[in-house]
């Protein structure tokens, strides 16, 4: 979403316990290297120009019965695009997102669509996605950022 991102003192490490800021000492605790792992990916997601100049969208998802879990939202800036769901949930959510200004790539339907957090790309039809939308499933407590 537009604006400031805060993040926590240790939140990089994966600690489980905040700083006490009136008693200025915290309780020692190894980092998690996986959680380290996923901050310098999202920090570098993050910090491309999209998401400080580009116009933020915020859009429906539908299509199934658990879809108002899941918040979506894209932005775009000089020809890129991120699309963004996030489940605040306790429960697994799906549904369909259309993406309007879904362009087809290389002269054909296809257009590839990469999840930045995990890597992975798939390709999905252009006209599908402009008309009946992109449909994903995002786990509990999860989010997917997603370049098409």
């Amino acid at each position: 979403m537009p604006g400031l991102r805060f993040f926590w003192w240790g939140d990089f490490e994966g600690y489980q316990y905040q700083l006490d800021v009136h008693l200025r000492r915290e309780e020692s605790e190894p980092a998690i290297g996986t959680v380290q792992g996923f901050y310098q990916n999202l920090t570098a997601i993050v910090s491309n120009p999209v998401f400080k100049y580009g116009d933020f969208e915020y859009l429906n998802v539908t299509g199934s019965s658990d879809s108002s879990q899941l918040i979506a939202y894209k932005w775009s800036y000089q020809g890129e695009k991120r699309l963004c769901v996030f489940n605040f949930s306790g429960q697994s959510g799906s549904g369909s997102i259309i993406l309007s200004d879904a362009q087809p790539v290389n002269g054909n339907d296809t257009i590839p669509v990469t999840d930045l957090l995990s890597d992975t790309t798939y390709y999905r039809s252009a006209s599908e996605m402009r008309s009946q939308g992109l449909f994903v499933v995002v786990n509990t407590w999860y989010g997917q950022i997603f370049t098409y």
